[in-house]
């Protein structure tokens, strides 16, 4: 597996690892981390597919600063298909069963919407297959 700062500078996004000139970075707050002006602040841990996924989540989001304007559903469906493409950009390999919770909240979502609310129908399909 990839450290964290291999991840963020092979995607090009700017990444702090809690050390900030020698000194605690004061936007460490907790193990998830934080996105502050496009920059990750993320402490290094053991590299697994979970947290790896988080890393991939912050990543996402700091490309796409949109992502966070959608409906939650529509947010989260988003967010997974762009994980699922910086994975392919930094050929890291994620298990259909890494998204599972994913699937299961927009298929929550979208239950009893009409398909001619945006993004309905491909959410619909991207969680039911």
């Amino acid at each position: 597996m990839k450290t964290f700062q291999q991840i963020a500078t092979e995607l090009g996004v700017p990444y702090c690892n809690g050390i900030d000139r020698g000194f605690r970075c004061h936007q460490q707050h907790d193990l998830n981390g934080s996105l502050v002006n496009g920059t990750i602040h993320l402490r290094d841990r053991q590299s697994n597919r979970a947290n790896t996924l988080v890393m991939l989540k912050m990543v996402a989001h700091a490309r796409d600063p949109s992502l966070d304007a959608d409906p939650p559903w529509r947010r989260v469906y988003h967010t997974a298909v762009a994980v699922r493409g910086l994975a392919a950009e930094i050929h890291i390999r994620l298990p259909r069963d890494a998204f599972d919770f994913d699937r299961a909240f927009v298929l929550a979502g979208v239950a009893g919407l009409p398909n001619s609310v945006a993004f309905r129908k491909q959410a619909y399909d991207w969680a039911r297959r």
